[in-house]
């Protein structure tokens, strides 16, 4: 029985203009002029007997239709190149991972010699941008996320606790001890994580003192915790930082604990798949793999 189905290239054509919402910027992927994108997408139209765009205000915009359209489209494609990538010899299937700048070279990037060695036949991409990171496109196949583990088109699973430490030098520390609780943090001279989503901020929030109050004590502030990273080990004060993105100099001693207590901040990191994906063979294996790697926080004592 022949099957009632439109042809490849116009469902092709269809699910780069509705991703990307342009006919144009569609063609460019594709390797098609803009007129041949609009000619195979209005013969889809003709084809279901619907509208799947609207123009508005010189904007292509999906229909109601068209948006629930779009989704089992890519869902279809998705598992049509999975498919063809697991049977066909000698292919390399490559596999799109997004991740905050600081979790992909202290935490992703140390980990891909495993990867590799699990899954040899699978090449990594990463992406740090962060409007792609967090944006609405979910234009990668899998994502490390930072936050409550609630997004919306995304099946996310817990990683690891995101838990803060406070860390300087032994040399800076010199004779001075190590504060018993964590609002006491300011009786040290602080380096400040200047980022919209501030460590620092965020630990000394949590332990009470006002945004004003932060943003009234002194120290040199830093935007990014490769910075902060770099200040603290120049001895230049306390830096409060993850405790996965310092790892390697707490082991090996070039940072100590300024604070006896770490802090959990009651969020962290998950490991999520936008959900038209989630059942693809390849990528949910390799989301298992990520998982895995997740590890209860130490303690600091």
């Amino acid at each position: 029985m022949r099957r009632y189905l439109p042809s490849l290239i116009a469902l092709q054509c269809f699910e780069a203009a509705a991703r990307h919402l342009s006919f144009t910027k569609a063609g460019e992927e594709l390797y098609l002029t803009q007129s041949a994108v609009s000619r195979q997408i209005k013969n889809l139209e003709a084809f279901l007997g619907c509208a799947l765009f609207q123009r508005v205000k010189q904007r292509v915009q999906l229909t109601p239709t068209g948006e629930t359209y779009a989704l089992g489209v890519r869902a279809l494609l998705d598992q049509a190149e999975e498919l063809t990538r697991e049977v066909s010899v000698g292919q390399a299937r490559a596999i799109k991972i997004a991740a905050e700048p600081a979790i992909a070279s202290r935490w992703l990037i140390p980990r891909l010699t495993a990867f590799k060695k699990a899954y040899p036949d699978i090449t990594i991409e990463i992406v740090t941008d962060m409007e792609q990171i967090y944006g609405d496109t979910h234009s990668y196949d899998l994502a490390i996320l930072y936050g409550t583990g609630q997004w919306q088109g995304l099946q996310a699973r817990f990683l690891m606790a995101d838990e803060l430490v406070a860390l300087a030098t032994p040399a800076f520390m010199g004779d001075k001890n190590a504060v018993s609780s964590h609002a006491d943090i300011v009786n040290l001279p602080l380096l400040h994580h200047s980022s919209q989503l501030s460590a620092s901020a965020e630990w000394l929030q949590l332990s009470g003192y006002s945004a004003e109050q932060v943003l009234a004590l002194p120290g040199q502030r830093f935007e990014h915790f490769h910075l902060l990273l770099q200040a603290a080990l120049q001895d230049l004060g306390v830096a409060i930082l993850p405790r996965y993105f310092a790892k390697e100099e707490i082991e090996s001693g070039r940072l100590v604990y300024a604070c006896e207590q770490s802090l959990q901040t009651g969020e962290g990191y998950y490991v999520v798949v936008p959900k038209e994906k989630s059942e693809l063979f390849t990528i949910s294996h390799v989301a298992d793999w990520f998982v895995a790697q997740g590890v209860a926080p130490a303690s600091s004592g």
